[in-house]
């Protein structure tokens, strides 16, 4: 049942799809508030300050990026997602204070 739900959403077109669930930056700060310390996690983690860990993730929201397989570590061959046109994506990790993704 669950694939035939999923089959149902994607007819929807790509731009369709992404005003469905497109985010704005409100939407993601909330979200973001919601795992971090101030939200249900409760971990040590996702504050900057004198003696604070680090652990940060740097987002840009409004870069574009094509979703391939090949960009993927799934072994997966059948994401209904390759090829899509996504807005939004990682552009660093921070881990302790040094840079361990770019």
């Amino acid at each position: 049942m669950a694939t035939i739900k999923l089959r149902i959403k994607l007819k929807l077109s790509q731009e369709e799809w992404g005003d469905l669930v497109g985010a704005t930056r409100e939407s993601i700060n909330k979200q973001f508030r919601a795992w971090t310390t101030e939200g249900l996690i409760h971990l040590d983690r996702g504050s900057l300050g004198v003696g604070a860990v680090a652990d940060v993730t740097v987002f840009d929201p409004d870069v574009e990026w094509e979703f391939r397989r090949e960009d993927t570590a799934s072994k997966a061959v059948n994401n209904p997602f390759y090829g899509w046109t996504l807005k939004g994506r990682n552009a660093m990790t921070i881990v302790a204070g040094e840079i361990a993704w770019q």
